[in-house]
């Protein structure tokens, strides 16, 4: 479970952009973050993956738990553990030359086995129906193969929780479609939390 206790956070000296918040999080819910553009919604979900504090700095107050792991507490190479994390530029997000690559780091990071890596990678390709993309080189993917990518990275690491920042935004509606189909499943059937950041409104099969 992600708690807030009495969390508090404002940038520099700036009126708090998160004030007082307490709210809980559990996995397998599928929750949405929606509002206008400064309210604090990319703020609440940097500081679920330690980016606040540990990155972005501010007057930080009160208490982020991921269980029981307290945040700012905990290195954030072991919160990735259990945090997911997706930004909305996906370019930005990606890291190798090469689709496959791109899937591989995270399992050769958690000292797989070449056959357990090649097979992971296998079943979450088939899973997002990118196979063809493989050999891709990743600055040649279009807006949406990028998100794609970016996504199935995230899923083939198996973290409990997924904060995803408007991963809608930029897609067709095939791509919104199977987003949202690959989320409800994750949720489903393998009890993991989403928390979506989201401009805009996004049916959710049922």
């Amino acid at each position: 479970m992600i708690q807030f206790h009495d969390f508090s956070f404002s940038y520099k000296k700036e009126i708090a952009v998160l004030d007082k918040i307490n709210y809980s999080f559990k996995k397998g819910e599928i929750t949405f973050l929606k509002g206008k553009s400064g309210v604090g919604k990319s703020t609440l979900i940097y500081s679920i993956c330690g980016i606040i504090p540990e990155v972005i700095k501010g007057e930080y107050k009160g208490k982020v738990y991921v269980d029981d792991w307290v945040i700012g507490e905990i290195p954030l190479s072991n919160l990735s553990q259990k945090i997911g994390l997706m930004i909305q530029a996906p370019e930005l997000q990606l890291a190798f030359p090469i689709v496959e690559q791109e899937l591989a780091f995270s399992l050769e990071n958690f000292c797989l086995k070449p056959s357990q890596i090649k097979r992971k990678i296998s079943e979450v390709t088939k899973q997002f129906g990118i196979e063809n993309l493989l050999k891709e080189k990743t600055n040649n993917l279009s807006f949406g193969q990028k998100k794609m990518v970016n996504f199935a990275a995230l899923v083939i690491q198996s973290p409990d929780y997924f904060l995803l920042d408007e991963p809608f935004s930029g897609l067709s509606l095939n791509l919104k479609k199977k987003f949202a189909e690959i989320i409800v499943t994750l949720a489903e059937y393998e009890n993991k939390g989403f928390i979506i950041v989201s401009h805009e409104e996004v049916k959710i099969p049922t």
